[in-house]
């Protein structure tokens, strides 16, 4: 039987958090791309152009002014950083990530991981900006400013925030053309994805996080809960009553899961991925309930890819929405 908890839960939780720089999020609605402005002459979200000043705007309303554009900028998210890279941003520093790095971005100094940056190491690089993710705006909101450092807590936990910040990073940066670039061919490749979902009823899904040897429930506002709403698939923990504010991973519950029963079954495996992996395998052998489900009995439990899974991955995100789509609906062609 799963574990339910415990102490283990927060064992599991804090390496949720750490994860968290785009494993969370807001969903977005079913079967519809994010609300986007891809023409980016005509946005006016986030912009400096009107006072002549670098200017970003946090999801909570919070301004980022400086008088000049940061040249000396250090990203502690490694999704972040690989948006930045494509769209020709320079960086000073980088979070330090067991993660291959592309290109420059290997080269750079680290910082420490993103939950515990080292911050003498950034005050050593003089920055002028610091890119953290929102998700860690409670932890290190405060220690960034009692050393004065000038920080951005940018959106960066969803599909739809991923979008978004290359937008914002465009315009503030004087990347526009770049940008406009970058989002034309995801938005092409999120037009294929969420073609395979035209006309096909909601699958029901399951989508399990397994980490420090337990296992919890990913509801719809989790880094892949948000693309599986966004695909019209039907997350299983939405029938579940919650608390306003409510994590975005849930314990699990056997009579819950098989109440609803699911369809399909994402496992996304985090810590040392090939031991968790094993942990699942080993849950649904020797736990005879799984196998009464029909994601089971019809052979669609599938294991999602780290790359793609492990953490939001920044421009390939549109290649982890065609990913799902693929899981969700192509079978059913094949078997119609």
């Amino acid at each position: 039987m799963l574990k339910m908890l415990s102490k283990k839960y927060l064992l599991a939780a804090c390496i949720i958090i750490f994860s968290a720089l785009l494993l969370g999020g807001c969903g977005v609605s079913p079967h519809a791309a994010p609300d986007v402005n891809y023409n980016l002459e005509s946005s006016d979200k986030d912009v400096m152009a009107e006072t002549g000043k670098f200017r970003l705007v946090e999801p909570d309303g919070t301004v980022f002014v400086s008088e000049s554009m940061p040249e000396r900028i250090i990203v502690l998210s490694v999704a972040t950083a690989k948006l930045m890279d494509r769209l020709g941003i320079e960086m000073v520093g980088i979070t330090r990530t067991m993660q291959p790095l592309p290109g420059k971005l290997a080269e750079l100094p680290t910082v420490g991981f993103p939950m515990e940056p080292d911050l003498e190491a950034i005050t050593a690089l003089n920055p002028d900006l610091v890119i953290v993710s929102s998700n860690f705006k409670p932890n290190l909101g405060e220690k960034m400013a009692q050393h004065k450092l000038p920080v951005f807590f940018l959106d960066n936990q969803s599909y739809a925030g991923t979008i978004n910040s290359v937008e914002m990073l465009g315009r503030a940066f004087g990347k526009e053309e770049e940008a406009s670039q970058l989002l034309k061919e995801m938005k092409a490749k999120e037009k294929a994805a969420l073609s395979l979902a035209e006309g096909k009823p909601s699958p029901r899904v399951l989508i399990l996080f397994g980490a420090g040897g337990s296992f919890l429930m990913a509801r719809e506002t989790s880094y892949a809960g948000s693309m599986v709403k966004m695909l019209g698939g039907e997350n299983i923990t939405e029938g579940i009553r919650l608390a306003e504010g409510a994590s975005a991973y849930l314990p699990i519950s056997m009579e819950q899961v098989a109440e609803f029963n699911p369809e399909i079954i994402l496992r996304i495996s985090h810590g040392t991925p090939e031991e968790t992996q094993k942990l699942f395998e080993e849950e649904f052998l020797k736990n005879p309930l799984w196998q009464t489900f029909s994601a089971w009995q019809n052979n669609r439990v599938y294991d999602l890819p780290s790359a793609l899974f492990f953490s939001n991955p920044g421009p390939e995100v549109v290649e982890a929405l065609m990913f799902l789509a693929e899981i969700m609906y192509k079978q059913d062609e094949s078997n119609a």
